[in-house]
């Protein structure tokens, strides 16, 4: 909770829980306080930087793995303020972030960092905290569509660019691409920059072997896969569709053929 202004002003704080009490924040400076809740009182503390416990997650699923070059979302509370941007580090390895806000960090893994463990470092205007992390060589991870519950549409889109969703289904004999995060180390230069572990799609229990699998180009952290799509695969407004590494499979998400 940010308040004032660079000259005297007077502030209030009420909480109208049961019990609650008033706080004067009064001041000249602009001010930052984190407040909490851990037993009746509401308590105000000056604003640090705090990682939540297991909160260094996969940038497109925001659940547990990254791995090099993808991108990984950061929770806590001070990750960002208006006083200075915010920069993170893996191992000491400066990481770009993509967006920040009090709560959320968006930043790419060093791309070049080998599976371990790593502490990950986030220095914000109220200060620096760190956490270590398992980077593994590879954690596949679909994006979803803002909104997407059940079934899941990942962030999934037609040859002709396109969305892909149930009124507008891929036909078949075209390819689809498929947005995702975590394909690890890649290879290569200009437009075509693949991941260096092979990536297969499986369709509906049908493992396909993609045109490509890479770095989409012009954006951190972001990874497509080119799928064409076999004539022989069964229509339906819900397919599943997940990617197979040999670190793992990712999330599955729902696809619709025609």
């Amino acid at each position: 909770m940010s308040v004032g202004e660079a000259q005297a002003y007077r502030a209030t704080l009420i909480d109208f829980a049961a019990g609650g009490r008033r706080a004067d924040l009064s001041g000249s400076v602009v001010t930052a306080f984190r407040a909490t809740r851990p037993a009746v009182q509401l308590v105000l503390a000056p604003q640090d930087v705090t990682l939540t416990a297991g909160g260094i997650l996969s940038g497109a699923t925001f659940t547990p793995g990254i791995a090099p070059g993808g991108l990984m979302a950061i929770f806590g509370s001070g990750l960002a303020g208006p006083a200075a941007d915010s920069a993170v580090d893996v191992n000491g390895v400066a990481a770009p972030t993509v967006s920040q806000s009090p709560f959320q960090i968006m930043a790419q893994v060093p791309p070049d960092l080998a599976p371990g463990t790593y502490p990950v470092r986030v220095q914000s205007p109220y200060g620096a905290s760190q956490m270590a992390v398992e980077v593994r060589a590879n954690a596949p991870a679909i994006f979803l569509t803002s909104g997407s519950l059940t079934p899941a549409r990942g962030l999934v889109v037609n040859q002709d660019g396109s969305s892909n969703t149930p009124g507008n289904p891929v036909v078949r004999g075209k390819a689809l691409t498929i947005y995702c995060t975590g394909l690890g180390a890649v290879t290569g230069s200009g437009d075509t920059i693949a991941a260096q572990t092979p990536v297969s799609v499986v369709l509906n229990g049908a493992d396909l072997q993609p045109s490509f699998a890479g770095l989409t180009p012009g954006f951190i952290g972001l990874y497509q896969v080119d799928l064409p799509i076999p004539t022989t695969t069964p229509p339906g407004v819900a397919v599943p569709l997940f990617l197979r590494q040999s670190g793992g499979d990712s999330n599955t998400v729902f696809v619709a053929v025609q």
